[in-house]
Order: structure tokens, then C-alpha cells, then sequence
């Protein structure tokens, strides 16, 4: 006995699986240049971080050299929170 093939069912199944393939390749093309974006917003951000901290190191050694400089030039003073 042998078996009938219906061969619309069979193309029907091919065509479906091949709509399958090129939606996943499509998702998966979409992703990767998803991930490229976030890692270039991610590097550039790291340099802004960076440019920022380097901003605030200067500030705080100017900061830092004004007090000493207002230290040495006060050292005969009195602190007006001393209570004396």
C-alpha cells in the first residue's frame, strides 16, 4: 500500500519554514546592530566619565591649593568656630 503525498501540505510546511529562517536572520540582524549602538553609546560614555573625573581632580587640587595657601597665610588667626 502506498502513501499518498500531498504535495501542497509539503509546500505549504517548506514555505513556512522558510518564513521561519529569514524572520529569525531579520531579528537576529536587528539585535547585533541593537548591541553594535550600545556599545558605542557605552564607549562614549566611559570617555565622558572620564573627561569629567580628570574635570574634577583639577578642582579638587585647586581647591586643595587655596585652602594651604589660605592656611599659611591665617596660621596666626583663630578660627571663628574655635569658641575662644
Amino acid at each position: 500500500m502506498r502513501m499518498q503525498i500531498n504535495w501542497s501540505a509539503v509546500t505549504a510546511v517548506c514555505a513556512i519554514v522558510v518564513a521561519l529562517f529569514t524572520a529569525s536572520g531579520w531579528l537576529t540582524d536587528g539585535l547585533r546592530e541593537d548591541i553594535r549602538d550600545l556599545r558605542q553609546e557605552m564607549r562614549e560614555g566611559f570617555v565622558g566619565m572620564r573627561k569629567d573625573i580628570k574635570a574634577l581632580q583639577q578642582d579638587v587640587a585647586f581647591i586643595k591649593g587655596q585652602i594651604r595657601a589660605n592656611q599659611t597665610t591665617n596660621s596666626n588667626a583663630q578660627r571663628p568656630d574655635s569658641g575662644k
